[in-house]
């Protein structure tokens, strides 16, 4: 079976790259057995620590054991500091919970060292546009211009755009954002919320 032959690949490149192996095996394993792939992730960050696996090991950490992935972070910024992956990861764990403050604070450092980073805007400024701040709408017009088929960006762009006044503006890239994702019940719950104004 696939899943086999993909196992013994990774066996051969082991002999070549270690902690690329390992990381490859997590990859595959990630989607069928959760604790297998900690273990390859796991093995690989001991190898080698980088950025991409650090995501990867803290997204699998954090879905099966939030105070592992929270421990995890501390080392992640002994491994590697100033990494742009760690500060995407704290902003995220703070929206998360609730804690803009934490996470505004957090985007605008990642902010200034990814300025093109259209996730990183368009959450800044969905933060913005929760926190009454004006500085949403040209974040959020950004994020579109970078990323102009991504329908969550999208669906941001749209509300800030309502709130501002541009309601057909608005409209018209919510429906572009229900095209491009139909089944998004968020955009959905948003454009009925506009047919009921």
């Amino acid at each position: 079976n696939k899943l086999d032959a993909a196992l013994e690949t990774i066996e051969v490149l082991k002999q070549m790259d270690l902690a690329g192996a390992f990381e490859l095996r997590g990859d595959v394993l990630g989607r069928d057995d959760k604790v297998l792939a900690l273990d390859a992730y796991r093995s690989a960050w001991a190898q080698r620590a980088t950025s991409p696996l650090a995501r990867k090991l803290y997204i699998l950490l954090s879905d099966t054991d939030p105070q592992l992935a929270s421990e995890f972070k501390g080392e992640w910024a002994r491994q590697l500091p100033g990494d742009p992956g760690l500060l995407l990861a704290t902003a995220t764990e703070a929206q998360k919970k609730g804690d803009n403050k934490t996470a505004i604070g957090t985007y605008r450092k990642l902010l200034r060292k990814e300025p093109q980073n259209a996730m990183v805007l368009n959450n800044l400024a969905w933060l913005y546009y929760t926190e009454d701040d004006s500085r949403a709408l040209e974040l959020a017009r950004q994020a579109a211009d970078l990323s102009p088929d991504n329908p969550a960006i999208l669906d941001t762009y749209a509300i800030v755009l309502i709130k501002d006044g541009q309601v057909e503006k608005g409209t018209s890239l919510l429906e572009k954002a229900l095209q491009l994702s139909p089944n998004s019940e968020e955009i959905q719950s948003h454009l009925q919320q506009l047919e009921q104004r």
